[in-house]
C-alpha cells in the first residue's frame, strides 16, 4: 500500500514586490501595468501605491486579493483606463484617495468598459470649495472615445471625513458624462443615443454631495441602479440634469432631496424607497446645479428646456414633498408641455403637486 500526501503549495512574494503578472513579480504596480499585455491579469501580493496610472488601449484585470491600492498626495487620480473596445476590471479590495486638492478621484474612465466587483472605494474630502473630490468618473465625451460603460457591483463607496477641513464640497460618488452637447440635443433631442452607461448593482454609496450624477451639458446617458442604497448627507442624492434614461429598481435613495430630474426619462419601480430629509420644500432658479430641497423627487426643467418623463410604479416616496414639479427657470408653457409625470401606484408620504411644472397623471 502506498500513501501519498500532498502538501498545499504556498506562494510568497519576493521581498518588496507588490504585484505579479503570470510568474513575473514587480516592485511597483506601475511597472506591472506597463509590462502587462492586453488581456492579462495583475495579482496583488501586498498593499500598493498608484499615482496617475494611465491604461491605454489594452484590457487588464486587477485581482486585489483583499489588499489596498492607495493614491498619493500629488496624483489627481489612481487609475485612468482609456479605450474603445477595452475592458478594465477591479476585483476584491480597496482603492483609497488621499489627495485633498479638489478634483481628485479614484478612477477616471475614458471610453471602454470598467467593472468593479466586491470593491471598496474610499475618498478623502477635498480642502476647498472650487470642486468636489470624486469616486469614479465616466467620460463618453472625449474625442475618439464616445462610449463608456461602468459597472459597480457588490461594492461600497465611502467618504473619509477630515475634521480639520473647514470648508468642503465633499465627495461626488459616481458621475457619468455623455457625448452630446447642449446644441446637439436642444436642436433635436431624437439624435441622442445613450452610449454612456452606469450600472450600480447591490452596492452602497455615501457622500456629502451627490451619490450619483450626470451633467447638464453632456447628454446621452443610461443609468441603471438595482437593489442599492445611495445616501447624500448634505445634498441631493441623485442629480439628473441631462437627456438620457435612468432606471431605479429596489433599494433606497436618501438625501436632502432624493432625486432631482431636470431632463430625461426616469423610471422608479420595484419598491424603491426614496426619502428626503429636508424639513421643507424650497425651490430656487439655478442654471448650473440643483434647484430643490425637501422633495423625495423634484422635477425642475433646466435652462436647456429638454423633455422630461418621470414614471413611478410601486415605489415609496417620503418627504415634505413626495413629488413636486416646479418651473424655477420660468420656461415657456410650450417648454413645460414636454414634461409628463406618471404616478402608477405606490406610497406617497408628503405633498404631491405640480406648480405649473409639468402634467401630473395619477392612476391606480
Amino acid at each position: 500500500i502506498m500513501v501519498m500526501v500532498f502538501m498545499p503549495t504556498m506562494v510568497f512574494a519576493a521581498e518588496g514586490n507588490v504585484a505579479k503578472v503570470g510568474d513575473t513579480e514587480y516592485a511597483t504596480l506601475a511597472a506591472a501595468v506597463k509590462e502587462a499585455e492586453d488581456g492579462e491579469t495583475i495579482e496583488l501580493l501586498a498593499n500598493a501605491e498608484a499615482a496617475g496610472i494611465k491604461i491605454e488601449d489594452k484590457s487588464l484585470t486587477f485581482n486585489l486579493n483583499g489588499y489596498t491600492i492607495k493614491g498619493t498626495t500629488d496624483a489627481s487620480y489612481l487609475f485612468s483606463p482609456w479605450g474603445n473596445e477595452t475592458t478594465t476590471v477591479f476585483n476584491g479590495g480597496t482603492l483609497e484617495v488621499v489627495r485633498q486638492v479638489p478634483g481628485s478621484m479614484a478612477v477616471q474612465v475614458v471610453g471602454g468598459t470598467c467593472t468593479f466587483n466586491d470593491m471598496e472605494v474610499r475618498v478623502v474630502v477635498p480642502k476647498g470649495t472650487n470642486d468636489y473630490n470624486y469616486g469614479i468618473r465616466a467620460f463618453g465625451n472625449v474625442d475618439g472615445y464616445d462610449s463608456v460603460h461602468v459597472a459597480f457591483n457588490d461594492s461600497r463607496m465611502i467618504e473619509v471625513e477630515d475634521h480639520d477641513v473647514a470648508e468642503t464640497y465633499g465627495l461626488a460618488g459616481l458621475t457619468v458624462m455623455g457625448k452630446y452637447e447642449n446644441a446637439d440635443v436642444m436642436a433635436d433631442p431624437t439624435v441622442c443615443t445613450n452610449d454612456a452607461v452606469l450600472e450600480i448593482n447591490n452596492s452602497y454609496v455615501e457622500a456629502t454631495s451627490f451619490a450619483v450624477s450626470g451633467n447638464g451639458s453632456t447628454h446621452g446617458t443610461k443609468i441603471d441602479i438595482n437593489n442599492s442604497d445611495l445616501v447624500s448627507k448634505e445634498a441631493t442624492a441623485i442629480y439628473h440634469p441631462q437627456l438620457g434614461e435612468m432606471n431605479i429598481s429596489g433599494g433606497s435613495i436618501k438625501g436632502v432631496t432624493g432625486i432631482e430630474v431636470r431632463a430625461g426619462v426616469v423610471n422608479l419601480k420595484d419598491n424603491v424607497e426614496i426619502i428626503a430629509t429636508g424639513d421643507s420644500t424650497e425651490v430656487d432658479p439655478n442654471g448650473n446645479g440643483t434647484t430643490s430641497t425637501g422633495a423625495a423627487v423634484a422635477v425642475a426643467q433646466h435652462t436647456t428646456k429638454l423633455p422630461i418623463a418621470l414614471n413611478v410604479e410601486n415605489a415609496s416616496l417620503t418627504g415634505a414633498s413626495a413629488v413636486v414639479a416646479n418651473n424655477p427657470q420660468k420656461n415657456t408653457a410650450a417648454d413645460i408641455e414636454k414634461i409628463a409625470i406618471n404616478l402608477n401606484g405606490g406610497n406617497f408620504y408628503g405633498l404631491v403637486q405640480t406648480n405649473d411644472g409639468g402634467a401630473l397623471n395619477v392612476a391606480g
